[in-house]
């Protein structure tokens, strides 16, 4: 019996001793295991698989990750909910990459794109206006500013004309500025320069449909 008791104690011992080593084995990993998540998350990420970017780089716990990364963690998640159309989701995101790394381009142009989709065009200008502090040339923030002010109740015409025209001055082939363009003008009834405007945004591939649609249609 006594012989019994001391082999159950030594196997006990021996597996108490196997599982703090098992333990503090994978905690020595945990790192590794963040960054291999996350090198994975940013392949799919270039891939354009969203779905998968966004469960792979969930499984990464905050603070597991060097500042930068964890910024673009947290940016490659939102854009991966904002392309699979879950636009509330997207915005928490988002956030937290600008929070952590702020006057990143990218980051601030994805979250001012969500804000526009989210109807919140405020916040969005304030994004816009913020990247071409930091890049005056930056013609993505221009022509979007010049599609927000037509979308505002009321439309500002002119500073959609100007903002639109800066985007051109930057990029003269931004099929988008031209469209703008095009609507801010046929808001004024200027027809010679709806039609002159629409004609090269199309050429240039503009398809935005139902504004074509509605300004053939007057």
């Amino acid at each position: 019996m006594i012989q019994s008791n001391k082999r159950i104690f030594k196997f006990s011992i021996l597996f108490l001793t196997l599982f703090i080593f098992i333990s503090a084995f994978y905690g020595c990993q945990k790192k590794e295991s963040a960054e291999e998540l996350y090198a994975l998350g940013e392949k799919y990420f270039k891939e354009q698989d969203f779905y998968n970017t966004i469960e792979t780089l969930n499984k990464v716990e905050e603070n597991e990750l060097e500042k930068d990364k964890e910024a673009n963690r947290n940016y490659m998640t939102g854009y991966s909910y904002w392309q699979l159309k879950r636009f509330d989701t997207a915005l928490i995101p988002l956030k937290k990459a600008d929070e952590l790394k702020p006057n990143n381009e990218d980051y601030m142009i994805a979250l001012a794109r969500v804000y526009d989709i989210n109807d919140n065009f405020e916040k969005s200008e304030e994004y816009y206006l913020k990247v071409i502090e930091i890049n005056e040339k930056n013609e993505t923030a221009y022509m979007s500013l010049g599609n927000i002010y037509l979308k505002k109740d009321p439309p500002e015409i002119k500073k959609s004309i100007e903002y639109s025209k800066k985007a051109i001055d930057i990029y003269p082939d931004c099929a988008n500025a031209y469209g703008n363009l095009a609507i801010a003008y046929d808001m004024m009834n200027d027809k010679e320069k709806t039609k002159q405007y629409l004609k090269k945004a199309k050429s240039l591939g503009y398809n935005n449909l139902p504004a074509i649609r509605d300004i053939k249609n007057k």
